[in-house]
């Protein structure tokens, strides 16, 4: 799922779902033609673009070439985090994604909903936050948060507003992920 979120907003563009047997050669055009603002209503530029490193760095790589140099892989595990609260990239992300849900706006879509409070989580033997693995939501009979990761990857890293230009040609500030 490919989200879009401009700060508070990831209400306004409603999230792209592609089938999870879509060709990879037609997620890499749907990524091209979202960096270049050719998608949807609205048609803006996106600031940024980010990927789960397990199954986007073969995209990422591909939109790479193409010239798009705001493009960013994740790694869901990662323990280099932004602080010591968090175990792994997984963790912050989705903390940050649940501060923001107190204030953001996002589309009414019960399938998201069910997703975002599916995973369990919380402070390890050395109190930092965990979030609980897929393979322990699996074990519980819950489905695997893909649609909600791809939201949690708009929070992987900061974007900075693009600069000032005419109302008509301004970019979408804000992340943007799949998962």
């Amino acid at each position: 799922t490919f989200w879009f979120r401009c700060g508070l907003d990831a209400k306004s563009i409603k999230p792209i779902r592609l089938p999870g047997d879509t060709p990879r050669e037609v997620v890499i055009a749907k990524a091209a033609e979202i960096m270049t603002g050719r998608h949807g209503p609205k048609q803006k530029q996106v600031s940024a673009m980010f990927g789960d490193q397990a199954f986007g760095a073969v995209v990422i790589e591909r939109l790479r070439a193409l010239g798009h140099t705001s493009v960013f892989d994740i790694n869901f595990g990662s323990t280099e985090v932004p602080g010591p609260r968090w175990l792994n990239m997984r963790a912050y992300m989705w903390d940050q994604m649940r501060e923001w849900l107190m204030i953001g706006a996002l589309v009414d879509d019960e399938k998201y909903e069910q997703q975002l409070i599916a995973p369990g989580g919380g402070p390890n033997i050395r109190g930092k936050l965990v979030l609980e693995s897929k393979a322990d939501m699996a074990k519980r009979g819950v489905a695997s948060p893909d649609d909600a990761d791809g939201l949690a990857l708009t929070f992987a890293r900061r974007v900075a507003p693009p600069p000032k230009a005419a109302p008509r040609e301004r970019q979408r500030a804000g992340g943007f992920g799949w998962g």
